[in-house]
């Protein structure tokens, strides 16, 4: 889907044309003494401040019949055009019958993703910040004809997922990569078929967000139930495992000047992975006066490698020499925080 339809129908009651109405209605009403009381009633005209009038157009407000007929009129008029319209010129699919909004690639922009029934696809619409949205990208829902979406972090990696009501007896499962792209979709017997509707909340109190399905028919035919399928992903309370080293790891001597010293190691997990978003370093000074701080960049394998200058120098009174913190802090994709701190000393003198 990549456009969005609006119509106003106000003053569609008192507008409407009476000839295409009758048209409308012989299409579907042969018989003659029916036609003729709808005739007569869009004659009936009004009566307003004791004045009777014949309006050309519409159909006679506080008629009973004037809301069936102002229904049919717009089934021809507007219900059958949407339906063309939308399969000639809606993109990314066909018969759009779900619509959800959610974050997918991480740029903090709401984007759409679409159930489209009639083609059996989930069409994904990236958002430019400004109102409008990069053209469809469709997957293969894993069933046929969508009929609902959820969005949800499925497998705790920290990416949202989609999951899709697919109308036949399974819910397809797509994870997401985090740049707005999924995986090609995994089906879950959904305990019955045809699925009206699909949502996702943590039903059992783990803190793993389950699947429940709305299936139209039970197994073998039978009466429309609600399938529950609890999420079995496996938890990572493991923190991301974090090496450092800082070089050189004493400045000598201490004349003052801003010595560069290297900080290298590795930030890797085994579990839901590295958030390398959270990835951090800071330095905390004795004295206060030089502490910096900033983002790191993972490379492969989760390596890194920086420079920061420190002060080599100390006060004479200080025995034990400056002592500079330098901490590596980062996060798994399940939230689990780690850090790694080491030392990097201006001694009081080069004995130390």
């Amino acid at each position: 889907m990549n456009y969005v339809l609006d119509a106003d129908t106000k003053g569609f009651f008192d507008n409407l044309d009476k000839s295409w109405l009758v048209k409308f209605v012989e299409h579907r009403v042969a018989d003659p003494r029916i036609l003729r009381l709808i005739q007569k009633w869009l004659k009936a005209g009004v009566m307003e401040d004791g004045k009777w009038s014949e309006p050309q157009t519409g159909s006679p407000q506080g008629a009973v019949i004037s809301p069936l007929l102002a229904n049919i009129y717009l089934h021809y008029t507007f219900d059958l055009w949407v339906n063309a319209w939308r399969k000639k010129k809606a993109q990314g699919g066909s018969e759009a019958y779900f619509v959800a909004a959610k974050d997918v690639n991480g740029d903090g922009k709401p984007d759409i993703l679409v159930a489209n029934h009639g083609s059996g696809t989930v069409g994904v619409l990236l958002a430019n910040g400004n109102g409008t949205f990069q053209p469809a990208v469709t997957y293969e829902e894993g069933g046929n004809s969508p009929f609902s979406i959820a969005v949800d972090d499925v497998n705790s990696d920290g990416k949202p997922d989609l999951l899709v009501g697919n109308g036949s007896s399974t819910v397809g499962v797509l994870l997401g990569n985090g740049n707005g792209t999924f995986q090609a979709a995994e089906e879950y017997d959904s305990g019955g078929a045809g699925q009206q509707s699909v949502a996702v909340a943590d039903v059992n109190g783990d803190g793993r967000p389950d699947v429940i399905a709305a299936n139209f028919e039970g197994p073998g035919g039978g009466l429309g139930n609600v399938g529950v399928l609890l999420n079995n992903t496996a938890s990572d309370t493991t923190p991301p495992v974090i090496t450092l080293s800082a070089t050189p790891k004493v400045l000598w001597p201490p004349n003052g000047k801003m010595v560069p010293v290297t900080v290298s190691g590795t930030i890797t997990d085994t579990g839901s992975g590295v958030n390398v978003d959270s990835a951090a370093y800071a330095v905390k000074d004795e004295y206060g006066e030089v502490q910096p701080h900033g983002a790191i960049t993972l490379g492969p394998g989760g390596a890194y490698s920086f420079t920061i200058l420190l002060q080599a120098s100390r006060l004479g009174s200080d025995l034990d020499g400056r002592r500079y913190k330098v901490t590596i802090r980062a996060k798994d994709n399940a939230g689990n925080g780690g850090s790694k701190t080491s030392v990097v000393t201006v001694p009081h003198d080069q004995r130390d």
